[in-house]
């Protein structure tokens, strides 16, 4: 977790509990789904599925081209996805704020940028963005309560530049083909989304849900004694104290006044 500048950076398997964490003031009943465009992944300088340019210079550049051309407050998206799957907070547009995503659609939304291009014939989104992408918009939908469906959680090709609601992308009356003509390889339309990408959401949310029952297993090792198997869990191992402690020989105490866990010997 870094905060420089205008952005909180964070890892994936961070965000969660980062979230769980900020209190929401305001009513939020959509989740906008966008693509950057540019910045894309050629912009960024991609080599090996690693990004060239640094992440930071690339999250103000786009607030700077928000601020001085678009002529917005501050950084129009609440959160930035990276491809390498680092989750960016616009401190200056934070949860609380009303983004600048679909103009005449954002009162109630919050807005959540993919970076690529991701229309047909551009970027192809990296394993470890697409896992980012569904873990934020599922953990977005459980603390905010959103149902995950295509009338809670819309794609920016779905409205007029008027932002009107359309009843799917149509060529010629919608603003943008964004998120992209091939979003998550299925395309920008409801049956696209209706295909991939909410099962996608689903399933991750799933996953949160069963937590540490389905996590997967984790060998432990203390001065290569393997001890009490643990689990991993949105990237951390966990393993019992009491089976640390046996391991290095201490006894393992639990202060139920204070949530004071020690080891002693």
């Amino acid at each position: 977790m870094i905060t420089k500048g205008n952005f909180l950076l964070l890892e994936t398997h961070e965000f969660r509990g980062w979230l769980q964490k900020q209190k929401i003031t305001r009513a939020i009943t959509k989740l906008q789904v966008h693509h950057t465009a540019s910045p894309n992944y050629t912009t960024r300088k991609m080599k090996n599925g690693i990004a060239q340019q640094d992440v930071f210079a690339c999250l103000e550049g786009m607030r700077n081209y928000h601020i001085n051309t678009q002529k917005w407050s501050a950084t129009g998206q609440n959160i930035t996805i990276m491809e390498d799957g680092r989750i960016a907070i616009s401190l200056d547009r934070d949860l609380n704020k009303t983004p600048a995503g679909i103009a005449g659609a954002n009162t109630g939304a919050l807005c959540v940028e993919i970076i690529g291009n991701f229309d047909r014939g551009g970027d192809t989104m990296t394993a470890a963005q697409r896992q980012a992408v569904a873990h934020v918009y599922a953990c977005l939908a459980d603390k905010l309560n959103i149902p995950i469906n295509t009338a809670h959680i819309v794609y920016h090709a779905w409205y007029t530049a008027q932002g009107s609601r359309l009843p799917d992308y149509t060529p010629g009356r919608s603003s943008k083909t964004c998120p992209g003509t091939n979003f998550w390889g299925d395309g920008n339309t409801v049956a696209a989304a209706n295909k991939g990408f909410i099962p996608a959401i689903k399933q991750e949310l799933e996953r949160l849900r069963k937590g540490a029952h389905n996590a997967d297993k984790a060998k432990v090792y203390v001065n290569d004694e393997k001890i009490e198997d643990g689990f991993i869990l949105e990237g951390r191992v966990y393993v019992p104290l009491r089976a640390v402690g046996e391991a290095l020989g201490a006894k393992a105490n639990w202060d139920n006044i204070t949530k004071t866990a020690t080891l002693t010997k």
